[in-house]
């Protein structure tokens, strides 16, 4: 899994791409599928997995990996933390 955040890392064009993604947005996009799925059937039950939350969980810790190993002079990050949840999540779901 290291070698595989080292070379996404390392893509300039990915990196940009996940320090600029908004993950707030993620959130947002939930409730406007909420919204739409309500008004084609009001009586059916309102549920969306909770896969978004998990996306932008994700991404958020990426974008700190990434945001710290490209201002820190620290060669290294300990990624413990993001990937004990990403694995946790995935086994739980």
């Amino acid at each position: 899994m290291n070698s595989l955040m080292q070379q996404l890392y390392m893509t300039p064009t990915f990196r940009y791409g996940i320090l600029t993604r908004d993950t707030m947005s993620l959130a947002a996009h939930k409730q406007i599928v909420l919204r739409e799925r309500q008004a084609k059937d009001p009586l059916k039950p309102l549920h969306i997995p909770e896969r978004p939350e998990y996306i932008a969980t994700v991404i958020k810790g990426m974008q700190d990996m990434f945001a710290f190993l490209q201002q820190s002079k620290l060669k290294y990050w300990n990624s413990r933390p993001v990937y004990s949840y990403i694995f946790s999540r995935r086994l739980s779901d």
